[in-house]
């Protein structure tokens, strides 16, 4: 993730009870864990990592930080992880789009949704455009400035680019807001592109919570826009006049 990306996120969640408990799933190497426990010292996190090298950086950049202590570390799946008090919010941060099949990628987020407080956040980012439009190629343009921002070698860029479509499930916007909406979830809002940033609530029996807000930039007449700040009612975002692709 981006500085401005974490940012997005950190806005997002900024609105959570000061002991708020976080769930860090596919956490990799820790970068949104680390970035969201120095700005909020009483959270709890539990990170998630199927990986064993990844979660061992996660854990020694945690006791780098001197963040360990609020941190639980989990080498496996959601699948395997304990039963445990319910979460805040969950992060799933380019994880799902390595799901080829989109039952197995429902699945997931059910998981997330199960292990979530009543009005819940997930947030979640994935790849995401209708590749046969000519408005894709232009996404990819704008991707690989992004990479290039983050510093990412040119080498590791195509393979990545590369990888879209066969190792990287790059569906519609609309369709992957339709696999989390149908996984327990409200409406999910798009808030950030180009790599969709995702908040969903979790869903109650009694009544849909509807998140109102719909972001411009989920649109494809929005292709050509690299980034905006969108405020977004009930505190789910805070507008602090920072472009989130600068």
């Amino acid at each position: 993730m981006t500085s401005n990306s974490l940012s997005w996120l950190r806005m997002v969640l900024s609105e959570l009870p000061d002991d708020a408990r976080i769930l860090c799933v596919g956490v990799g190497t820790g970068r949104e864990l680390i970035h969201l426990a120095q700005h909020f010292p009483q959270w709890q996190f539990t990170a998630v990592e199927p990986a064993a090298p990844m979660l061992d950086i996660c854990r020694q950049k945690a006791e780098e930080y001197g963040i360990a202590s609020r941190c639980t570390f989990h080498e496996g799946y959601l699948d395997s992880l304990p039963a445990s008090d319910e979460f805040n919010a969950a992060t799933c941060i380019w994880v799902s789009h390595f799901i080829m099949q989109r039952e197995e990628r429902r699945n997931l987020f059910r998981q997330i949704s199960a292990r979530l407080r009543p009005n819940g956040y997930l947030v979640s980012s994935d790849a995401a455009s209708d590749m046969p439009t000519p408005a894709y190629k232009s996404l990819l343009d704008v991707s690989r400035r992004m990479f290039q921002y983050a510093e990412v070698p040119a080498g590791e860029i195509e393979k990545i680019i590369s990888a879209y479509g066969q190792q990287i499930a790059v569906l519609p916007t609309q369709d992957v807001e339709s696999i989390i909406a149908s996984s327990g979830f409200d409406t999910p809002v798009c808030f950030s592109r180009p790599f969709s940033f995702m908040l969903g609530m979790p869903s109650e029996p009694s009544e849909l919570k509807v998140v109102s807000a719909i972001a411009f930039l989920a649109s494809e007449n929005a292709s050509f826009i690299t980034g905006v700040n969108l405020p977004v009612d009930g505190g789910l975002t805070a507008y602090n006049g920072l472009d989130p692709f600068v």
